[in-house]
């Protein structure tokens, strides 16, 4: 059956302690600076994950906050930390890939 959808988690789940919904949006390079500086509405300290699809075709991906990535890193030291948060340039462009196959 696979995972949940975001639709049909927020169904299930939305009543709980859960970061706010979004909305839909873009994921895309803005987007992901976006949440990186911490600018974008509703983003909690440590960032965003995003949901498309469901069931085995589900994509998930995460955007993290400077801010979270700073405080890794300071509390686990460069390398335990970097393995920690996996600091990827292209997430942005990893996601779009994944989605349009």
């Amino acid at each position: 059956r696979g995972m949940l959808g975001p639709a049909r988690f927020l169904e299930l789940f939305g009543m709980l302690d859960v970061p706010a919904y979004l909305g839909e949006l873009v994921w895309n390079d803005d987007l992901v600076a976006r949440v990186w500086r911490g600018e974008l509405p509703g983003v909690t300290f440590e960032g965003i994950v995003g949901k498309a699809g469901g069931g085995h075709d589900l994509v998930m991906a995460k955007a993290k906050t400077e801010a979270w990535v700073r405080r890794i890193l300071e509390r686990y030291g460069e390398d335990e930390g970097r393995k920690l948060v996996e600091l990827r340039a292209d997430s942005a462009a990893a996601v779009r890939e994944r989605l349009e196959d």
